[in-house]
């Protein structure tokens, strides 16, 4: 970051290039605060604090800007979309949907050291999402496989590549807490796959589970338009009433 820095004050490069490594620095900027924002959701995870805020998106174009987002901190890789849905939308929690896919596709160009393809493939229904990031990296140990969603835990092969052990368990807490499963298979020296499956619910649904959290123990949140927490609930329900 510092060499970017030191770059920028220089008068010996192209205003595009100096464009280009303030976007790198942007960049960097976004992922000191993600690893803090990150320790901040397992703290709450653990403390049972992560509370559950449902907005209405579009999946497709959601999971399209944060791919461009992370294609834009790397050179050498080439972040391959593929997205299969019958629906438009959705309800879920982004912001927890954010965490686990820019965890995933940063874990997946972190241990790709030689560069290549990393896929992404999307598909949704009415009750379900799937999401995949696969990559041709460095693989994970069979036998520590198991450990992968342990808070600062780092696979043996890793040692020469910085990181904090912290993406994956994040990853597991938010699809937990989405009600969802997470599995890995994985090769060393050929690649590994990330599969996150999440349950989709309605509006019914959710208004419902609201009704009682709320009631109960105020842990949950309803987000369309703007609005939350009995706001949110009582706007849902005027909709349903017509």
């Amino acid at each position: 970051m510092s060499t970017s820095i030191d770059l920028l004050n220089s008068d010996c490069f192209s205003i595009e290039r100096k464009q280009k490594h303030i976007q790198r620095l942007r960049s960097k900027i976004r992922q000191m605060t993600q690893v803090l924002d990150d320790i901040l959701i397992l703290s709450r995870s653990e403390q049972a604090k992560l509370a559950l805020q449902f907005t209405e998106i579009d999946p497709v174009r959601f999971c399209t800007e944060l791919i461009e987002e992370a294609q834009m901190n790397t050179d050498r890789h080439q972040i391959l979309f593929s997205a299969k849905s019958s629906v438009s939308t959705v309800l879920i929690d982004a912001e927890l949907l954010q965490r686990i896919l820019t965890n995933l596709l940063s874990n997946s160009i972190k241990y790709s050291p030689d560069g290549g393809n990393i896929f992404c493939r999307l598909s949704i229904d009415a009750h379900q999402l799937k999401l995949q990031v696969q990559d041709s990296g460095i693989g994970i140990p069979k036998a520590e496989q198991p450990q992968l969603f342990r808070s600062f835990y780092r696979a043996s092969n890793t040692n020469k590549i910085a990181g904090t052990g912290l993406g994956l368990a994040i990853v597991k807490k938010c699809v937990d807490r989405l009600g969802g499963q997470i599995a890995v298979d994985s090769t060393v020296q050929v690649g590994t796959c990330f599969t996150v499956t999440i349950p989709l619910e309605s509006h019914q649904n959710i208004a419902a589970k609201l009704n009682q959290r709320v009631r109960f123990s105020g842990n949950s949140v309803f987000s369309r338009n703007g609005k939350s927490g009995l706001e949110s609930d009582r706007a849902y329900s005027g909709d349903k009433n017509g």
